[in-house]
C-alpha cells in the first residue's frame, strides 16, 4: 500500500475515535504514548479478521493522536457493549506480509466510580470461567446474613486469609487456584483472585464484573484484571494485590464471542485465518511498546 493510503486510512480511523468525545480537559494524568505493531506471513490465507483491543474510553483514560498503518482491505471501530475495538480485514492474496500499526497517546487519571441506574443481568450470570457453584457458593454463603457492602468486605477479607498469595496472580493460561489446605476454589483461563471476588459477588445477587487490561509495572505493560463490584448504585474498582499500580483497562469482555471467535479474555489481538482461530498459527508476531511523555 503506498503511503497517501497510510494517511488516508489514519484519519478515518482518528474520527472513528475522536466521535466519543471523551478527550481530556483535566490536569491530574499521566500521558503515556503506545505503540502497536503485528505481522502475519500467511501465504496461502484467502482472508484473514483480526480484532485489536483499544482502551476503554471514559471519566479516567483518554485517548488521542490516533495513528492507524497497514496493508489491509477493510478496517473500522466496533464496539461490543461499552469495549471498542479495531478490526481490520485482509483479502489480497497477492500481499503476503500482513501488517498492521497503530499508536496513540493515552492520558490515564485517577479512577473514579462510575455512576450506573441500569445493569444488566450478565453481571449476576455463571459463565464458564465465572463460576457461582460449588465452592464459590460455599463461600458465598457464609457472608449470606451480612450486607452486601459488609458481605465484598468479607469476600476481600477471605480471599487474602485463604488463598496463597502464589495462587492469586493473574494468567492468560487455564490455572486451577486452590486455597491453604489445598481445596479447589476456581479454575478457568485469564483467572485471578479478583476472579474469585467477582463470581461471590454474582453468587450472593451482587452485580460484578472483570475489567481487562495491564499493569503498569517497572515500565512493562503486565496483563491482569481486576474487579468490579457495583455497590451503591456505582462501579467501585478493587483489586486484592495491586491497588497501587496505574493501570490501562481495555475492556469487561469475558467468556465471549468476538466474530467467529470464542474467547475466555481480551488483552491481545484475535483473529481468524480462513475461519480458524489465530492463535493456532505461529506465523504471527506482536509486539507493543510504550513511554510516559507527561
Amino acid at each position: 500500500m503506498e503511503r497517501r493510503d497510510f494517511l488516508k486510512t489514519s484519519v478515518l480511523a482518528t474520527g472513528a475515535i475522536a466521535s466519543s468525545n471523551l478527550f481530556a480537559s483535566q490536569k491530574d494524568f499521566k500521558t503515556f504514548t503506545i505503540s502497536m505493531n503485528y505481522n502475519a506471513d500467511f501465504k496461502s490465507a484467502k482472508e484473514i479478521k483480526l480484532y485489536t483491543p483499544l482502551p476503554l474510553l471514559n471519566n479516567y483514560q483518554k485517548m488521542s493522536n490516533f495513528k492507524l498503518e497497514g496493508n489491509f482491505s477493510s478496517h473500522k471501530i466496533v464496539t461490543i457493549g461499552d469495549s471498542p475495538l479495531l478490526f481490520t480485514e485482509y483479502q489480497n492474496e497477492a500481499i503476503k506480509l500482513k501488517q498492521l500499526t497503530l499508536s496513540f497517546d493515552l492520558q490515564l487519571y485517577p479512577y473514579q466510580e462510575k455512576k450506573d441506574t441500569k445493569i444488566s443481568e450478565e453481571f449476576l450470570k455463571q459463565t464458564r470461567y465465572v463460576r457461582t457453584d460449588g465452592k464459590i457458593q460455599e463461600i458465598a454463603n457464609l457472608a449470606r446474613n451480612l450486607s452486601q457492602a459488609e458481605k465484598v468486605e468479607f469476600f476481600k477479607s477471605y480471599i487474602k486469609n485463604n488463598i496463597p498469595i502464589g495462587q492469586r496472580g493473574f494468567s492468560n493460561k487455564i490455572k486451577t487456584i486452590r486455597d491453604n489446605t489445598n481445596n479447589f476454589v476456581l479454575s478457568g483461563e485469564s483467572i485471578s483472585a479478583n476472579s474469585i471476588l467477582v463470581a461471590l459477588c454474582r453468587a450472593s445477587n451482587i452485580p460484578a464484573r472483570e475489567v481487562f487490561g495491564f499493569n503498569i509495572m517497572q515500565n512493562q505493560l503486565i496483563s491482569d484484571n481486576k474487579a468490579e463490584i457495583f455497590i451503591n448504585k456505582s462501579w467501585k474498582r478493587i483489586d486484592i494485590d495491586h491497588e497501587n499500580y496505574d493501570f490501562i483497562a481495555l475492556n469487561h469482555l469475558r467468556d465471549t464471542h468476538i466474530g467467529d471467535i470464542y474467547t475466555a479474555s481480551m488483552h491481545q489481538t484475535l483473529g481468524s485465518i480462513d475461519g480458524n482461530n489465530l492463535k493456532y498459527y505461529k506465523d504471527f508476531s506482536e509486539k507493543i511498546t510504550f513511554q510516559q511523555i507527561a
